[in-house]
């Protein structure tokens, strides 16, 4: 873990230079949705991407494809970059990000009426159907759980079964706009919503810092772990150090850890490291 920690705080200070003249050209032939393309724009920002779009126009020349082949060949320099900073399966997570954020600009600007219900029995955890019905709307997706008994009278079910066939139309609607996955991200994004909010506290994450450190890192760092409720805290312990100097007091990180990783299962310390690379990068960009 600690070796992990080392490799990837050396990564993104390694990757702070050489990179000003590099961005994702997005050349696009033909007419472009609008909430996708602010969408994407919206996402790159917050990932701290270097993205611009070109209008191409709506001919489809020979002129026009070679173009866009120089500039899927230039961005391939970038992407690799982005590899490095995010991980090889960043591309998947953006796409995820633009999705949702080109459906709730849709929804905002041009509301569809629809409506996901999902029947739901036995005893709810209410917690979670509240965390979802936040989530759900963070995506543009009106939803509400219909907590239903067992038994139903004929009036019942006649009004249960006519909102389930409005949603599954809606839900149809969906897939072709966001894909087969949503349901599943919107899971996803719930259940790591609820852990965040649940993130033991008996512990403390202590990150001792030599030298002339790069503060805005830290800063990103800080700010992640705060949001996800870790006891996270930097201690910046100057550019020199002798024999004398009483030991780092980070003996019990390896506790804690082992605490976040039973808390919050597999592919933690990944998450977690890919947010921090979006707030440190983002600062960034934003401080150009």
């Amino acid at each position: 873990m600690r070796h992990t920690l080392l490799c990837l705080g050396l990564l993104f200070l390694g990757l702070k230079g050489g990179l000003a003249q590099q961005e994702w050209v997005d050349f696009i032939v033909g007419r472009p949705d609008a909430f996708a393309l602010e969408a994407r724009r919206t996402v790159a920002k917050n990932w701290g991407i270097r993205y611009r779009s070109i209008m191409a126009g709506c001919v489809d020349c020979a002129d026009t494809r070679s173009q866009s082949e120089q500039y899927a060949a230039q961005n391939q320099s970038y992407f690799a970059v982005l590899d490095q900073r995010y991980g090889t399966g960043w591309r998947d997570r953006f796409n995820q990000g633009v999705l949702k954020q080109q459906n709730a600009l849709r929804q905002a600007n041009q509301p569809d009426g629809g409506l996901w219900y999902e029947v739901i029995t036995g005893r709810p955890n209410i917690a979670y159907f509240n965390t979802k019905k936040a989530i759900a709307r963070s995506w543009g997706i009106p939803y509400e759980p219909l907590f239903v008994s067992q038994s139903l009278s004929g009036t019942a079910r006649a009004e249960l079964e006519s909102q389930m066939a409005q949603s599954y139309e809606y839900e149809r609607q969906l897939n072709q706009r966001l894909g087969d996955d949503w349901k599943a991200w919107i899971e996803e994004e719930t259940r790591w919503t609820l852990a965040q909010k649940r993130t033991p506290q008996n512990g403390l994450w202590q990150d001792p810092i030599w030298g002339d450190p790069d503060r805005v890192y830290y800063e990103a760092k800080a700010a992640v772990a705060q949001r996800w409720n870790i006891a996270y805290q930097p201690l910046y312990l100057g550019t020199h150090r002798s024999k004398s100097d009483p030991p780092t007091p980070v003996h019990t990180n390896g506790q804690y850890f082992a605490i976040l990783q039973q808390h919050y299962g597999e592919g933690w310390w990944q998450r977690f490291y890919l947010e921090v690379a979006k707030a440190y990068w983002s600062r960034r960009l934003a401080g150009e």
